[in-house]
């Protein structure tokens, strides 16, 4: 997963898939074991415009959730808000 800021200093996303096929989203990437449980957790807790805070106990919140559905996924999670 790599996030950033862009040439225009907008925010942006992008994540890779086993191939290396890139994936880009302007809300949220999901890449791993996991991924699929994560992105099912992911639209179901983000919203656009959440406050630091929420932002925040969403992302814990879908990672969570996705990864109790792979135990392959590992339990240690970084957030990070740019």
């Amino acid at each position: 997963v790599v996030c950033g800021l862009d040439r225009r200093g907008r925010p942006y996303l992008c994540a890779q898939d086993g191939l290396g096929a890139r994936m880009e989203a302007a809300t949220f990437v999901v890449a791993g074991t996991a991924a699929t449980s994560l992105y099912g957790a992911a639209e179901a807790l983000f919203e656009p415009d959440l406050e630091s805070a929420a932002l925040v106990d969403a992302a814990c919140g879908a990672m969570a959730a996705g990864l109790d559905r792979d135990c392959l996924a590992g339990r240690d999670v970084v957030v990070h808000l740019v």
